[in-house]
């Protein structure tokens, strides 16, 4: 018992009913890694499907207003599961939901000002598949 400090301040039957509850406590924070896992792991997913969708629209030559307004879709649903990994990131991702919405009101530099522009994005996207 003299390598066990703890044991021997509170004795072996205070440890021993310390148990279930520790287990509880033990289970309660697996729960809560593997909830922010998921979660982390689910706002990654809608940000490639933006990322991807949005470089595939931009490699056909006919574009059509319904594709547009899935990518103002698909941008917004990457802002609401973004908010877990960075407001900064989803903010600007709600903002290129706005954006797909007329894209050809947006100029380059209002693109540049509201730090929206798809490789930047796609850049941080990288860096967070990676941590």
């Amino acid at each position: 018992m003299e390598n066990f400090p703890l044991m021997t301040l509170l004795g072996n039957k205070k440890m021993i009913e310390m148990i279930p509850g520790l287990s509880t406590l033990l289970s309660y924070f697996q729960k809560e890694r593997h909830n922010k896992s998921e979660t982390y792991n689910s706002a990654l997913e809608a940000l490639h499907k933006a990322v991807h969708e949005t470089n595939k629209y931009i490699t056909q030559p006919q574009h059509t207003p319904d594709e547009e307004m899935e990518l103002s879709n698909l941008w917004g649903l990457a802002a609401i599961k973004a908010r877990g990994l960075s407001k900064d990131l989803a903010k600007r991702c709600y903002i290129k939901s706005g954006y797909w919405k007329d894209p050809d009101s947006w100029s380059f530099s209002a693109i540049q000002d509201a730090d929206i522009s798809l490789s930047k994005i796609e850049n941080e996207l990288k860096e967070l598949i990676a941590k």
